[in-house]
């Protein structure tokens, strides 16, 4: 395994933990807005979130969206950069994905509370390691079939 490929593997173990963390966080703050036990382990509500309002544990969940949402971000251009990767790529990708949350929110609010279920794909495809994953894939192919 070369230096590259080590760098590659480290950053998606990065995400994948990330990920994990994500995960386990928004599990429990969804299981302390509908006042049921979390569905870890059948866990129940940590201490600290059983005295937050509703209203408020909505509040902490649209924040820490926001900050998942800038912590793969900053993690997968932290990546591409360590890994000498094309950066425009990682770039283009989440300003897509963004954009096109942007837009089906407003469809959402106007139009079909149905396509919720789009937009959570588009957002679980921003807090993964896929965006890296694709992008460092195609470009060790590539460098390997031009140095054949």
């Amino acid at each position: 395994m070369n230096k590259q490929n080590t760098k590659v593997l480290i950053f998606i173990l990065l995400l994948l933990l990330l990920g994990y963390f994500r995960e386990h966080t928004f599990l429990q703050l969804n299981a302390a807005i509908e006042r049921v036990p979390s569905v870890i382990a059948n866990q129940p509500i940590p201490e600290f979130l059983q005295h937050y309002t509703i209203p408020q544990l909505l509040k902490i969940k649209w924040i820490m969206l926001f900050l998942f949402t800038g912590s793969f971000f900053t993690l997968t251009y932290t990546a591409v950069h360590f890994c000498e990767l094309p950066k425009q790529e990682v770039v283009y990708a989440y300003l897509t994905l963004l954009f096109m949350l942007i837009i089906l929110q407003g469809v959402i609010v106007w139009i079909e509370p149905a396509l919720y279920l789009i937009q959570r794909k588009i957002l679980g495809f921003m807090h993964s390691p896929a965006i890296f994953v694709l992008s460092a894939g195609k470009n060790i192919y590539f460098k390997k079939l031009s140095t054949k």
